[in-house]
């Protein structure tokens, strides 16, 4: 009886060893890289996304972004892993897509056409109005990319005396200032800054600009980009380095603040 025992507790024992599940495979470095990686895009895109729904003096936004992406970024949030990855590149590519409302209210409302403070990248007029604009005494201008007619992004570009929302003609993908070289048959872009009171657009942003710039072959080899933290004026590189050349020096020789 004893012996019998034996026999069915090891046949028993061999069962639960054969029928014992296996423990998933644990992330290889590439996929613990490649998610700690997107966590950090995830972060940049919360940070977009708050300086672009802010609210500025008294003045809040109709449309928020936040809003707009309210479900994939709970998504985002709240995966990890190879799961998290996808959720953030999905993010990414919506949150680029998804238009941002200006605070600055339109002096030109109505339908959008070109004239001497606005124009369009492409059009047979905007080399010259772009060469005027270069003279500005602030030493930068601006433009808006806005989504086209087949949803390819277009840049728009304008003097710096220009509201941004009048230069975009309404919600923009993205916007800010630039800075050009004149000195070529072609007028191309030295200097990019995601910088927009009306707009604020974050610096992920800037990505949109480039590559409109790129397509419309204005691009100088070179091209620098600064990333504005706040995609507002007080924290502009552009805008601030010009003010500092356009200051007289003080008593002690040095630019005044």
């Amino acid at each position: 009886m004893m012996r019998k025992l034996v026999v069915i507790a090891a046949v028993l024992a061999g069962c639960g060893s054969k029928s014992k599940a296996k423990a998933p495979p644990s992330e290889t470095p590439e996929v613990r890289a490649a998610a700690e990686a997107a966590a950090a895009r995830l972060a940049a895109i919360e940070d977009g996304i708050r300086v672009e729904d802010v609210v500025r003096g008294e003045v809040a936004k109709t449309q928020l972004v936040g809003d707009a992406l309210a479900l994939p970024l709970r998504r985002a949030q709240t995966s990890s892993g190879a799961a998290l990855i996808e959720a953030v590149a999905a993010l990414e590519q919506r949150y680029l897509a998804t238009p941002l409302d200006a605070t600055d209210a339109a002096l030109q409302p109505g339908p959008w056409s070109a004239d001497d403070g606005r124009d369009q990248l492409g059009s047979a007029t905007v080399d010259a109005r772009l060469r005027v604009w270069a003279a500005h005494p602030k030493g930068f201008l601006k433009f808006v990319v806005v989504a086209g007619a087949e949803g390819t992004p277009v840049m728009r570009v304008g003097s710096a005396d220009t509201r941004h929302v009048d230069i975009g003609g309404g919600p923009a993908l993205t916007a800010g200032l630039l800075r050009v070289d004149v000195s070529g048959a072609t007028v191309r872009v030295t200097v990019l800054e995601n910088t927009s009171g009306g707009y604020r657009p974050g610096p992920l942003r800037n990505a949109l600009a480039v590559a409109a710039l790129q397509a419309a072959g204005r691009a100088a080899p070179g091209m620098v980009v600064h990333d504005n933290p706040t995609g507002d004026y007080p924290t502009s590189e552009l805008a601030h380095a010009q003010k500092m050349m356009m200051a007289p020096p003080d008593a002690g020789g040095t630019p005044a603040p």
